[in-house]
């Protein structure tokens, strides 16, 4: 997923900013839409599919997959066993590619006890503390669980926190 995440990471700041031309094209392959297409595929080497209907940028290659997009639900393909986190998911990021995936989600307006309870939960999960740091401001603690592991990054004064999860796939 590095790998994935370095071939088109300009590319893909690029196509952010692009996203809301592409968004109001609605379903029909645009110029637009070709002209993202043929960024990628000259940055990348590689054909390219970028699809920017339903709110949502998704965008395709031989080294995975990337979707940006507000949600409204969880996302429901992250590990199975990765406990809900009720708020208000404010934007979220998914990136996949041939050794695994990555959810990048945003969520607003928490309180610290929330995620206090979110933390105890992933550990009843069977979820290990291998990171944590605390500071008057924020808390970060990071845990894992077989080829998966979760980021917590939560802002205190603001109450925004960041998920983090990768999930490797096995050898």
């Amino acid at each position: 997923m590095i790998k994935f995440l370095k071939r088109i990471g300009v590319p893909l700041l690029v196509l952010v900013v692009a996203f809301g031309l592409l968004a109001a094209a609605g379903c029909k392959k645009t110029s637009s839409e070709r002209a993202v297409e043929n960024m990628i595929e000259k940055a990348t080497g590689g054909k390219a599919e970028v699809d920017a209907s339903g709110g949502t940028l998704k965008i395709k290659t031989a080294e995975g997959e990337t979707q940006i997009g507000a949600l409204t639900e969880w996302p429901s393909d992250l590990p199975g066993d990765l406990p809900k986190f009720d708020g208000w998911l404010q934007s979220a990021v998914k990136m996949g590619g041939a050794d695994g995936a990555g959810w990048f989600i945003s969520i607003v307006e928490v309180k610290e006890a929330a995620v206090t309870d979110y933390i105890e939960a992933l550990k009843a999960a069977g979820w290990n503390e291998a990171f944590s740091t605390t500071t008057n401001d924020s808390l970060m603690v990071q845990l894992t669980k077989e080829n998966a592991s979760v980021m917590l990054a939560f802002g205190k004064d603001k109450g925004e926190l960041g998920l983090s999860v990768s999930l490797t796939k096995e050898n």
